[in-house]
């Protein structure tokens, strides 16, 4: 039934994500803004297990940190950070909790970094001078990562138990999903006449970095001790596990890009 509930929500939410993308814009700014704000309100939640409780006011400045992001104002941006600092400090004293101030601190810090500051690259990606088609690119192969890396996990998975974060993940699932990113690396090169470099950053982003996501974004609930960030979409969790692969791949394949001179 989970995987019926997969496949029906991807038919509806894969155009979606890949019209956005391909408009740009206050489109794009407006979804990256909806995704880090529910990623926000499931780490607050998240760390709540762990008697964190971190203030409601720090999403909505989370939010404004995304925007001076996104708008490259990166002074603001620091600001807005010194800002959550100063008001969980005020927050702590006024509650009298002095004994936690470096723990809420560091999750504060922790949910912002994650929720904004990795996902504003994807705006970046798509602002460079051929993103719309490599932003575009990217979400597709992670897709087609996640699946091989499923069914060849699925039907040909043998060595287990490889990753702690993950005992279910297999070699063979994530040897599967690299050879299906380079594949389709290839072909979308062809489609779109990618050059090889562009080819090659995409496939190893798609099929390495992703997946590292994944493991990542799988790490972290086992801390937490939870199977989903959430119920927010049955059959794929919530907000935090549909864009764990690109919360890491988008950062990493900017960073690379501009390493090789690709504007």
């Amino acid at each position: 039934m989970n995987l019926i509930y997969r496949i029906l929500l991807g038919i509806i939410f894969i155009p979606v994500i890949l019209l956005l993308f391909y408009l740009g814009g206050w489109y794009l700014i407006a979804f990256l803004t909806v995704v880090a704000c529910v990623q926000s309100l499931e780490l607050r939640k998240l760390f709540q297990l762990k008697q964190i409780q971190i203030p409601l006011v720090i999403v909505p400045l989370n939010l404004a940190f995304l925007y001076f992001l996104v708008w490259q104002k990166l002074d603001f941006a620091l600001a807005v950070i010194l800002l959550i600092q100063i008001i969980l400090f005020c927050h702590e004293l006024i509650k009298k909790r002095m004994n936690k101030i470096v723990k809420i601190t560091s999750a504060s810090l922790f949910l912002v970094l994650y929720s904004s500051f990795f996902i504003s690259f994807v705006y970046y990606v798509r602002q460079l001078q051929n993103g719309r088609t490599l932003l575009i690119c990217l979400m597709i192969l992670i897709w087609i990562t996640d699946t091989a890396a499923y069914f060849s996990g699925t039907y040909l998975g043998r060595k287990r138990n490889i990753i702690a974060a993950s005992p279910k993940k297999s070699l063979e699932g994530f040897i599967g999903g690299i050879i299906a990113a380079l594949g389709g690396a290839f072909i979308c090169g062809t489609l779109w006449n990618l050059s090889i470099s562009e080819i090659l950053i995409l496939g190893i982003t798609a099929g390495i970095v992703g997946q590292f996501g994944d493991l990542m974004e799988s790490l972290i609930k086992r801390d937490f001790g939870v199977k989903d960030s959430s119920s927010l979409l049955p059959g794929h969790g919530g907000m935090l596990d549909r864009f764990d692969s690109l919360t890491l791949a988008a950062p990493v394949f900017f960073v690379i890009l501009k390493l090789f001179g690709i504007k």
